[in-house]
């Protein structure tokens, strides 16, 4: 069946992801991913929409976005990607896409997926072994919620909240409860991505990955569990089994 237009969709909480270009790593720099907020911002008072919570990544960003018609969210994400590859071109000399494809977004289905999205995005640099606590990050709104500062306004409190008395009670309790799923512990190691593809290779000895995902549901469990031992990160695992992060954590929570 082929999609709706976005226009056609019914609007309201929008988890966004915009990737470079054969998944490069368009914001590699601090001084990249610095433009790319700086435009974030700028641009979100000429669109009806609301900015809620970003992460930026090396060769991706996370956006969780409200509006009330969806042909906004496509007008915004337009205008920033297309300022931001006119910008990032420029300064690596070079011609051609930047970004892969058109941006994209996933309806949020419930307060729980709501919950959900907003501690998954914050926690992106932290499954990625980049950090180790997602404050430490500075390219994540998760630190504007701490302070009620940045995009933390009153208004966006009360959006994603409910109100602003005792939001920072809830908005830490979605993140401990991610913090659990995402299985983190201070006295876990963190390997490099070479180092988890070596110790996947080692602990999949002659089974190949599709073999892995055709083994019953108790088998996969204990593989991914005893990955999380060795350090390697749900990122890993996506990353290099292709398996989605949300069906390991569902795995590794039971």
């Amino acid at each position: 069946m082929p999609r709706k237009p976005r226009s056609l969709q019914k609007g309201n909480f929008f988890h966004v992801i915009a990737q470079g270009y054969e998944k490069k790593s368009i914001f590699s720099k601090d001084q990249f991913k610095s433009e790319y907020l700086k435009l974030m911002l700028r641009e979100k008072s000429k669109f009806d929409i609301e900015l809620l919570t970003y992460c930026i990544m090396d060769n991706h960003v996370h956006i969780l976005l409200y509006c009330e018609r969806t042909d906004e969210m496509s007008k915004y994400m337009k205008s920033v990607n297309t300022q931001y590859a006119i910008y990032y071109n420029k300064r690596q000399n070079r011609v051609g896409y930047v970004f892969r494809d058109r941006f994209l977004s996933e309806p949020i289905q419930s307060k729980n997926h709501l919950y959900s999205c907003v501690a998954y995005i914050h926690y992106n640099p932290v499954v990625a072994g980049i950090i180790r606590k997602p404050e430490d990050y500075y390219y994540s709104s998760y630190n504007d919620f701490l302070s009620k500062s940045g995009i933390a306004d009153d208004n966006t409190i009360t959006k994603l909240f409910g109100g602003t008395d005792g939001y920072f009670e809830l908005f830490h309790f979605i993140h401990l409860e991610a913090g659990k799923g995402f299985d983190l512990k201070p006295d876990t190691p963190r390997v490099t991505l070479k180092k988890a593809e070596a110790i996947i290779s080692q602990l999949l000895r002659k089974l190949s990955i599709s073999e892995l995902k055709n083994e019953n549901y108790e088998v996969q469990k204990m593989f991914f569990k005893r990955l999380l031992q060795e350090g390697v990160t749900i990122y890993h695992i996506e990353k290099i089994l292709k398996v989605d992060h949300r069906k390991v954590k569902r795995m590794i929570r039971r």
